[in-house]
């Protein structure tokens, strides 16, 4: 498809053909169209580069191959605001920045790469080498990398732009103590420990890199925790089943979304389980389903419940988008494709959880985890079968799940001794 498909006004077709990004955007409405995005949405990406496409010109880029990171990142901090290339000039377009960083995201498909700014290719070389060694020696999941990424950016702002391996050589412990307090005083624990475990190992790799004289992992101040002193933070059997009632089947996205919470409610498996789970993992024939390992634990194979084969070939036969990716859930919405994070699908199974009016301390995929060990527990399972179902290695991961025995905890206290009165 190319830029006629889209636009029937002749001068409209020439004005987006024009130079520098003009020889390229036949490419890119057919790139569009291919990734599953509709007429509409095509035309508006379309209208949104050509904004980039004046810009470029107006400041003497000949072609596209003169485009680079910075003058992307310049147009999307000055010139978009204002608008400045003379169309619209004084209102706020909306839609640019996501425009231009797809638009990128197609040159990037079709050989040209380094260009979107602030994102993995303008990445510091510190983060990136550390990133590469979290892969290659640590063999780290990608969920993994990315959060390491995420909080090492933090750090890394906080020492400054262009940080270099000079500057880390510079560090002391008074810095690093002084960074960690004073992040840890505005964020919650889970944001605390994760920015603690990130600094502890990005030194210890500056030590091994020879980038630092001494080891200043232990400079990261240690956050008091207590093994099993949280509770489960599930949602009631009832809640879960409310959910699953509540959900409209009719259309594509509500058959994706039933079959995606069902799998969570019959078989408790991790949120990211659920989004790798393959095509080639459900054995239809043998009556058996298979999730992936996840957070080096085991994988699950369970039988193929009837109501689950039923949600997921109504989701395949009549809801999931004709893409061809090995996942079985797809997002709903242009580029159909796999979930690229599992707060994705946390977000979605929050989005029902409220929709249905339930009440939970956590709203998320985990939820329904919790919920299931919940129910094997209460009705008799055995820790061993909760870890064997759930997919850990170790009991000791699965100990806290004995808070949810309530049956069982009843029968543990003794009766409170009654008051003597003294004669």
């Amino acid at each position: 498809m190319e830029l006629t498909d889209f636009f029937v006004v002749d001068h409209c077709v020439a004005k987006y053909r024009e130079r520098p990004l003009g020889g390229r955007m036949d490419l890119f409405c057919d790139w569009l169209a291919g990734q599953g995005f509709r007429r509409e949405t095509v035309r508006a990406h379309v209208i949104r580069v050509g904004h980039l496409n004046r810009y470029l010109a107006k400041i003497g880029v000949a072609d596209c191959e003169g485009l680079d990171a910075s003058v992307i990142e310049r147009f999307l901090s000055l010139h978009r605001p204002g608008l400045s290339c003379g169309c619209g000039k004084g209102t706020v377009h909306a839609g640019v920045s996501r425009a231009v960083n797809r638009f990128v995201q197609f040159l990037a498909a079709t050989g040209r790469t380094g260009l979107l700014p602030g994102g993995r290719d303008g990445a510091s070389p510190v983060s990136e080498r550390f990133i590469q060694w979290l892969r290659d020696c640590k063999g780290s999941a990608p969920g993994t990398l990315e959060l390491r990424r995420h909080y090492l950016a933090k750090f890394l702002d906080w020492l400054g732009n262009d940080t270099g391996p000079e500057r880390v050589a510079a560090l002391t412990v008074d810095e690093v103590r002084g960074f960690f307090l004073d992040y840890c005083r505005s964020r919650v624990a889970s944001s605390r420990h994760s920015m603690q475990a990130t600094l502890r190992m990005f030194l210890r790799f500056c030590f091994f890199e020879r980038w630092t004289a001494q080891d200043l992992a232990p400079a990261v101040p240690t956050l008091r925790t207590y093994r099993l002193s949280g509770l489960p933070r599930g949602i009631e059997d009832a809640d879960a089943r409310r959910v699953l009632a509540s959900i409209d089947c009719s259309p594509p996205v509500g058959k994706r979304d039933y079959a995606m919470i069902q799998l969570l409610y019959s078989y408790g498996v991790r949120g990211g389980q659920v989004c790798a789970l393959r095509l080639d993992d459900i054995d239809w024939r043998g009556g058996r389903i298979r999730f992936p390992a996840m957070k080096h634990g085991k994988p699950v194979e369970q039988p193929l419940l009837d109501h689950v084969g039923e949600a997921l070939l109504e989701y395949l036969r009549d809801g999931r988008p004709d893409a061809r990716y090995a996942e079985v859930f797809l997002t709903s919405r242009a580029p159909k494709r796999p979930f690229a994070h599992t707060s994705t699908l946390s977000a979605v199974v929050e989005r029902r959880m409220r929709a249905a009016e339930v009440s939970a301390v956590s709203f998320g995929a985990h939820a329904f985890r919790h919920c299931f060990v919940s129910r094997v527990v209460n009705g008799g399972g055995s820790i061993k079968a909760v870890a064997d179902m759930i997919g850990h290695r170790s009991l000791s991961n699965t100990f806290i799940y004995t808070k949810v025995d309530l049956a069982g905890l009843r029968r543990v206290p003794l009766e409170w001794p009654g008051e003597e009165v003294a004669r």
